[in-house]
């Protein structure tokens, strides 16, 4: 009897040791490919893009001979400047509403992630450009400082000048008395001078939302490809934020400074305060699919859109958070014309328009509330094969605003 307690002693014994080892293993193996991330060669990158479903070029293009402007009802449409960059582009291009270039910035690096550049303003003479991991701020003709510490999909900007960002690091989770590696992703807090203040880790905050039956798919192709493959890393990256907003003032579900999130894998929006580091607010599980960029409308609603990537169609809905009640909706005419799977954006325009960014269709359009296309924009700009880029997202500012920025 005390020989058979004793060799089951051992036997747990060895079983937790191995299982040391073997997280051991996985962490120095992610921590060998973060070591080579900066030089990598373009092939473990472009099969990373493909397993994120990352694709630079448009692969469904209803008309490849459409190019720029092709509507402009300068009655209706929003006055202004449209900023944009392409996916996997090396410059941000300012646009008149005639599609003129009006200035070219170049950006200061390039990134080993999605290639999805956006741009925010900062102040009058400069704006924040994202392109991960680089968050680089630039004025005019210069750039003033990058902050390469994995930063992705946006930035946003408090109304005392601090930078919010969403950041990612590979860290470890329990299941199923094991140790799986899994990507969490941070509010990440930068100074004015590109300085980080601090990090707030959202994998605790969401992980009881994660479906268990997402974490055993994850053990099922760690045991069959392993944690370096890019089908690991797709099953991994479990929350996939895409979007952060910081609230300019109290609301009836949250109170100024709260982070409005996106978090595409559970098809969730949720504010966050940020100084008890609660969620307050959610609101998407099963009526969103796949969504992005939320924002925040002069009456307390949110503007979304959300991609249908199951449902195989795109709309932009407003929401009035208050209530979970979806007040307005546009979608495509038949609905699978409107359609980006991944990324896209929407805007609130001062007219009370929207912009919309189709992103991978490399279209860009404004409508009116009642559904009329008011404004279109093909993107020119050509990848590989003479393939249209796809635009990750358009940015309409006020002319006054781009006169600013250059000083004039």
């Amino acid at each position: 009897m005390l020989r058979r307690k004793i060799s089951g002693s051992r036997r747990w014994l060895l079983l937790g040791i191995a299982a040391v080892a073997l997280g051991l293993a996985i962490g120095r193996a992610w921590q060998r490919r973060d070591a080579k991330a900066p030089a990598l060669a373009p092939d473990p990158t472009t099969e990373r893009l493909r397993a994120l479903g990352y694709i630079g070029d448009v692969l469904d293009d209803p008309d490849p001979t459409r190019e720029g402007v092709t509507l402009h009802d300068a009655g209706r449409a929003q006055p202004g400047v449209n900023v944009y960059c392409s996916v996997h582009a090396t410059e941000i291009v300012f646009l008149s509403m005639h599609g003129t270039p009006l200035h070219r910035l170049h950006l200061p690096a390039r990134g080993w992630g999605a290639g999805d550049c956006m741009v925010e303003p900062y102040d009058d003479r400069s704006i924040l450009a994202l392109d991960a991991p680089s968050l680089a701020r630039l004025d005019r003709s210069s750039v003033l400082w990058v902050s390469d510490a994995a930063h992705h999909h946006d930035v946003s900007v408090g109304p005392d000048g601090t930078i919010y960002t969403l950041s990612e690091r590979r860290v470890f989770t329990n299941h199923a008395g094991g140790l799986l590696p899994v990507l969490d992703h941070f509010v990440t807090t930068l100074d004015a001078n590109g300085r980080i203040l601090r990090q707030i880790p959202l994998l605790e905050l969401f992980r009881e939302r994660v479906p268990e039956e997402r974490f055993a798919r994850m053990s099922e192709v760690l045991r069959e490809a392993g944690a370096e493959s890019p089908e690991y890393e797709r099953e991994s990256d479990v929350l996939h934020p895409n979007t952060i907003e910081i609230l300019p003032r109290d609301l009836s579900v949250a109170r100024a400074g709260a982070a409005l999130l996106c978090l595409r894998e559970l098809d969730l929006l949720a504010m966050v305060d940020l100084e008890t580091k609660q969620v307050v607010w959610s609101w998407g599980a099963g009526e969103l699919d796949a969504p992005h960029h939320p924002s925040l409308l002069d009456n307390d609603h949110l503007l979304v859109f959300d991609n249908g990537r199951r449902r195989g169609a795109s709309r932009v809905i407003e929401l009035d958070p208050a209530t979970g009640r979806i007040v307005w909706e546009y979608r495509g005419d038949p609905r699978s014309s409107f359609f980006s799977d991944v990324r896209g954006d929407a805007q609130a325009l001062p007219n009370g328009n929207v912009l919309i960014t189709e992103s991978t269709k490399g279209r860009v359009f404004e409508v009116t509330r009642a559904g009329e296309i008011v404004w279109e924009f093909w993107n020119p700009t050509r990848g590989e094969g003479g393939k249209r880029r796809q635009i990750y997202r358009m940015l309409r500012i006020p002319a006054e605003r781009f006169d600013a920025f250059l000083g004039r």
